[in-house]
């Protein structure tokens, strides 16, 4: 494989990952509150568009969007169990750990190297 290939395929497993901090800026207006959805539009608009061309940026999309999936759902779980003061603050650990395992996913996938998140609930085979 050429080497503007690799780097290619490095690149868009790199989106799959980093895409998922337009989270933290784009946010969709629901009544009263603001609900985050940039964390799981742009992998997966990245993921639909590339994952044909490689099974390394397939992989990457799949185990984003997994992990955000993820997050949204103890996101809402916390936020819900937690109403009120605590449950802010609980939600804004979570975006911090979200934050911080992106951008370990997206330098490791930089790299060319497969990055497993942590905290997602894996099917056992």
């Amino acid at each position: 494989m050429k080497e503007r290939d690799r780097n290619d395929i490095a690149m868009w497993a790199c989106l799959c990952h980093f895409s998922a901090l337009l989270g933290l800026i784009w946010w969709m207006p629901m009544s009263t509150i603001w609900i985050p959805f940039g964390h799981l539009v742009g992998p997966l608009v990245v993921w639909l568009l590339k994952r044909k061309e490689s099974a390394f940026i397939d992989e990457a999309g799949r185990e984003s969007l997994n992990f955000q999936l993820t997050m949204t759902l103890y996101g809402a779980v916390f936020g819900l169990a937690f109403m009120g003061g605590i449950g802010k603050f609980v939600v804004m650990a979570l975006v911090a750990v979200d934050s911080l395992l992106v951008v370990q996913a997206g330098m490791a996938a930089s790299r060319s190297k497969a990055y497993r998140y942590p905290l997602i609930f894996r099917r056992m085979l």
